[in-house]
């Protein structure tokens, strides 16, 4: 059975990806083949229950605004074939909450702007990459505790963390 039908047989949401996204940033070729990727993966998958996020790529670091604008566009075109969904830029790090940031550029549901804070992801692909009890010291003081109150926190990376899927 593949994979995204036995998640929304069970109920496993998705954080999905194209994967390679950023490597089109300095060919004209190659932002088209993988802006293509992009837009074939939300045609393909638009209909699962699984799906709750699309992202366009893992890990994307800050770029000149001419690339900016393209990745702007795209998820804006993104959006439009399925406005039903958040669309996010980049997981990875947000650098600072309460703040506009290119890694912080996503698409709410039905709705058509793009906004440039809202969404705070903080990877934890460093480590440690589970839930351990000694996190936990009193309902203020723990691991991943979060007093951004303004934006949708994400704690996304982690090997163990089921929170990406990346079809290449």
């Amino acid at each position: 059975m593949p994979i995204m039908d036995l998640a929304d047989e069970i109920g496993l949401l998705y954080y999905e990806e194209p994967g390679n996204y950023i490597s089109g940033n300095d060919d004209a070729f190659s932002r088209a083949c993988l802006r293509e990727k992009l837009m074939r993966m939300v045609k393909r998958d638009r209909s699962r229950a699984c799906l709750v996020i699309y992202n366009m790529q893992n890990e994307m670091r800050e770029v000149p605004d001419s690339i900016f604008a393209f990745h702007k566009r795209d998820m804006a075109e993104a959006h439009k074939i399925d406005p039903s969904r958040t669309i996010t830029r980049t997981s990875g790090w947000a650098p600072k909450y309460y703040t506009d940031d290119q890694a912080k550029l996503h698409a709410r549901p039905f709705d058509s702007t793009l906004y440039m804070n809202g969404w705070y992801d903080y990877h934890r692909a460093p480590g440690p990459h589970t839930w351990m009890q000694q996190f936990y010291r009193s309902p203020k003081e723990y691991y991943n505790n979060s007093d951004n109150n303004a934006e949708i926190v994400y704690w996304g990376g982690g090997r163990s963390t089921i929170c990406s899927t990346t079809y290449c």
